[in-house]
């Protein structure tokens, strides 16, 4: 089981190699999320049509995440200089979007049970808990 999501995982990302963005050959954000939902589909190991329709519906929440991306102004580090009305138009701002995420969250989280065990669905968030910690010490490691 785990080899054939495996196998799924790459080969639906093989098809789409040619799609890669920038000049660097990486993967684009779509593959990138198909490669994610695959390795988690292949940790839990799901058969192939459990396999099909987490990654659907993995890679239909993060789209749904990617378009409510917070404004650039709610993201500020420089908050020694901003004025009282602008901190709290970030914090309002930031508050907004927590709330939007969670509506997704919980929308996914009833997509998932209908497929996925409760176990499951907790291992999925422990696996995107994890990339989302890698990613954000891959990130600041760069700033420094």
């Amino acid at each position: 089981m785990l080899f054939t999501a495996t196998a799924i995982a790459f080969q639906a990302v093989a098809s789409d190699e040619k799609k890669c963005s920038g000049a660097n050959g990486r993967p684009s954000r779509e593959q990138f999320a198909k490669i994610q939902a695959s390795t988690i589909a292949a940790d839990l190991e799901l058969d192939e049509a459990t396999t099909r329709t987490f990654v659907e519906t993995y890679l239909r929440n993060q789209k749904e995440i990617w378009k409510i991306r917070p404004p650039k102004d709610a993201e500020s580090d420089d908050t020694k200089n901003l004025t009282e009305a602008q901190a709290k138009k970030i914090i309002t701002e930031r508050f907004a979007h927590r709330q939007r995420m969670n509506k997704i969250q919980e929308k996914y989280y009833r997509e998932y049970s209908k497929f996925l065990s409760q176990k499951q669905i907790l291992r999925v968030y422990d696996h995107e808990h994890k990339m989302m910690e890698r990613m954000m010490r891959r990130h600041h490691g760069k700033k420094r």
